[in-house]
């Protein structure tokens, strides 16, 4: 959901701006937005958003007793957990002075603040922007505008008032198979990403030129007043570009864009996987069905599994609590399972068959409430009541799924996120803060190797500098983090640079085994950037567009700090390319052409937004 820019009679403002919605992070629960900082002596501004509007036609704000994913109800508290150990001295960045500084895009705030694009664009105002709950969100974060950031993730916290009670023994999950069919083939490879971890052989080749065009687009669907739906979710082949609309996931050629297959599903989509395995495969969520009025609730209880090149349906599958429906909230894809986790516990199934690998224990003392997956396959496990909770994270063998160690998290963590699966990379939130306060190395002992400080934003309070972009709740999708075998990359805030107007920001590597800034790369001025992900031995960097320039793809050297430009956007597409930020937005680079895709659509912003997703690759 995006706002429009504001008209050219304003100078030009660097940096990142303040959200009203988190859109990777989806609609979930109604909180109240904290009140952005506003830009020092800004040029007229459009009147502020609306706070908070009215929940989507069919949603409530959440099901009764339903609540975040993390930490999970079951059974009784345990003993509590080791410490993270002692600190690491000297993590105060990398050397540039702190300043006040207008709302930024992320740093501070994921997939919260928005970016507001270097210097080289107007600020978008805080044009109102529908926040309503889209079916099916469960109790995920609120999305955050894009015009800059907000208090996002600390005003969710602040609204999720739930009561979640025990597993009751004896329940029993029972799986219905509407579509039984097998996919007959026998290459079952390990889970990849084309995000943070990897992708598939081939997919990290450089454009044949920098000079970038706009390949397809798919129009911003038409959507009911006051609803808003998901749409997460988008996976890239040699052959084909897949992504979820209203109601449907739909594959289109990734040459011409022709669309080539569609699948239509029952509800909106709830929840989607951020990998695809190598052999072209994905999973995603959806509601049972489509909601007629407000009293008819929707559960995410459907999971589907399909084959990104040919569109064909895997498995198809209703997770059930007894006689009525389980609800999932986030799935993952890994070495052969589609796992997925909720409210209602976890499920693991075959990726090809569909068959039930493992699901929920009723009156278990603890319980998975989502994973992290990719190259391998980490549980969160929440142990205890809700209020009083123990959460410890599990490598587990996806097919026994036995525990080939565990990491204990500190005492009154609250939430635990998967940026790296191998390495075992962690964001972890404490207490009640409402964002991440440190990242933790994991060895594979399930060892503490190091800890890395987020810090404070010099901006927004509770905010962390080096924003991950995770969701509030949810195990997966960290948007604005990349990580190979040496290092974890993150974006600053948005800082002033030396230009008399205009704001920048660094990727900063983040050393895994000391824990210390060692490295940056900088935006340039009057630009901001943020990590895609790794490409090969390079750090793959999107540089957002500005009012009068297309965004960039870069590639950095990691060694020696070397930059070459991999791909440059069209001018003539900026204005529609501004409306998609990496914080929130799906961001997917894969075989040399690069995507940015909605998340949730709402008919508010149905005025202002052309496109679902736009597709980039060279002229």
């Amino acid at each position: 959901m995006s706002q429009p820019p504001q008209p050219p009679n304003n100078p030009p403002q660097g940096g990142f701006g303040p959200p009203p919605e988190d859109p990777g992070q989806q609609p979930g629960g109604g909180a109240p937005q904290q009140p952005p900082a506003q830009p020092p002596t800004p040029p007229a501004q459009p009147p502020a958003a609306p706070q908070q509007p009215p929940a989507a036609p069919g949603q409530p704000p959440a099901a009764p007793g339903q609540p975040p994913q993390q930490p999970g109800p079951y059974g009784q508290p345990q003993a509590g957990q080791a410490p993270y150990g002692q600190p690491q001295p000297g993590q105060q960045g990398y050397g540039y002075p702190q300043q006040p500084q207008t709302p930024g895009y992320g740093y501070p705030q994921q997939p919260g603040g928005q970016p507001q694009y270097g210097g080289e664009q107007p600020q978008y105002g805080s044009y109102p922007t529908p926040q309503a709950q889209f079916p099916g969100a469960g109790m995920q974060q609120p999305q955050a505008p894009k015009s800059g950031m907000s208090g996002g993730k600390t005003a969710l916290i602040i609204g999720l008032v739930v009561v979640f009670l025990a597993a009751v023994a004896g329940v029993t999950y029972v799986l219905t198979k509407p579509d039984d069919k097998k996919d007959e083939s026998k290459d079952k490879k390990p889970g990849q990403s084309q995000g943070p971890g990897g992708a598939p052989a081939g997919a990290d080749a450089k454009p044949k030129s920098t000079t970038g065009k706009l390949l397809f687009t798919a129009d911003y669907p038409k959507v009911d007043k006051d609803t808003t739906l998901g749409v997460d979710g988008q996976w890239a082949t040699k052959k084909v570009f897949a992504k979820s609309g209203k109601y449907e996931v739909v594959g289109y050629d990734a040459v011409s864009g022709k669309e080539v297959w569609k699948l239509p599903l029952k509800g909106a989509v709830c929840g989607a996987s951020q990998h695809i395995t190598s052999d072209g495969k994905a999973a995603i969520l959806f509601q049972d069905h489509k909601p007629k009025n407000e009293d008819d609730y929707a559960r995410c209880s459907e999971v589907m599994a399909f084959d990104v090149n040919s569109g064909k349906k895997l498995f198809s599958d209703t997770a059930k609590d007894g006689d009525s429906s389980a609800s999932m909230d986030e799935v993952t894809v890994s070495d052969g399972v589609v796992a997925t986790g909720g409210t209602d516990g976890s499920f693991a199934f075959d990726i090809d068959s569909g068959d039930l690998r493992w699901g929920p224990k009723a009156g278990s003392k603890c319980q998975e409430k989502g994973y992290g997956g990719g190259k391998a396959l980490l549980a969160v496990v929440s142990c205890g009541e809700y209020d009083n909770p123990t959460i410890k994270v599990q490598k587990m063998n996806a097919k026994t799924k036995k525990a080939e160690w565990t990491y204990p998290a500190p005492a009154g963590t609250k939430y635990v996120k998967v940026l790296s699966s191998d390495p075992a990379v962690l964001a972890i939130t404490v207490g009640d803060e409402s964002s991440e306060k440190d990242v933790v190395v994991v060895d594979d002992q399930g060892k503490m190797r190091s800890k890395i400080s987020l810090g404070t934003s010099a901006a927004v309070s509770g905010l962390p500098k080096h924003d991950p972009g995770c969701e509030t709740t949810q195990v997966e999708p960290c948007r604005t983090v990349a990580v190979d075998d040496k290092y974890v990359y993150l974006p600053s805030e948005e800082h002033d640079g030396k230009s008399d107007y205009g704001r920048t920001n660094e990727i900063v590597a983040f050393s895994q085994a000391t824990g210390k800034a060692e490295k940056k790369f900088d935006a340039g001025e009057k630009r901001t950037i943020s990590p895609v992900r790794m490409v090969g031995d390079k750090l793959l960097g999107y540089r957002f567009p500005g009012y009068d320039t297309g965004g960039e793809l870069v590639a950095f050297d990691t060694k020696t700090g070397k930059e070459q430009t991999w791909l440059r956007m069209p001018v003539d597409a900026s204005e529609d390319e501004r409306n998609f930020q990496p914080d929130y937005s799906g961001v997917t680079y894969a075989y040399g052409r690069f995507y940015l895709g909605e998340n949730t659509v709402s008919e508010t912003s149905s005025k202002y937004d052309k496109f679902l997703f736009m597709a980039f690759g060279a002229g």
